[in-house]
């Protein structure tokens, strides 16, 4: 919830000239944009994986097909730990289980996150994070980085998972 707090704080602030940030685009071209448009970019992206997050959640705690089976297969097939099973894996291949992909691919699809929209959030996120550990050490500003390295971690590991869904 900080970070949803300080991305809305950017967010809703003024245009000016003086709240701008360099974006480096997927190009490799620098370019200037509005630090509240690109704090509203982040902004939508968390708000997107949180949502989709809370309502997968609740789906598998009042579903049919959640919690409940979960516990019920756990207690059907809890075996002793010497117990030996057969075990198949039918990731990274591209046929993944019964023909649909594993990994992050089907993650993806669900949100609606594409591979360039993950790598324009990375620069994004990037150009944040200068923005404010310069602001930390030019104006002495105590606001804690660690949230924007947090953000940049997550855009980059979606932007990887983007270019290569069905890693492991």
């Amino acid at each position: 919830s900080n970070i949803l707090s300080k991305l809305l704080n950017y967010s809703s602030a003024r245009k000016t000239d003086g709240n701008t940030v360099d974006v480096t685009t997927t190009d490799g071209v620098t370019e200037q944009k509005d630090l509240s448009d690109v704090a509203h970019e982040l902004l939508l992206f968390v708000e997107k994986i949180v949502l989709f997050l809370r309502e997968s959640r609740e789906t598998f705690e009042l579903g049919v097909n959640g919690a409940q089976k979960a516990i019920n297969e756990y207690q059907k097939f809890h075996t002793p730990d010497d117990h030996e099973f057969e075990v198949t894996y039918n990731g990274p291949s591209g046929h993944g289980v019964m023909g649909k992909p594993v990994g992050c691919k089907p993650f993806l699809d669900k949100v609606q996150i594409t591979e360039a929209e993950c790598k324009r959030l990375t620069n994004y996120a990037k150009a944040m994070e200068t923005h404010v550990s310069g602001k930390r050490q030019d104006e002495g500003i105590t606001t804690d980085s660690a949230l924007f390295d947090t953000l940049t971690e997550l855009t980059s590991k979606f932007a990887c998972a983007a270019d290569s869904p069905e890693h492991f």
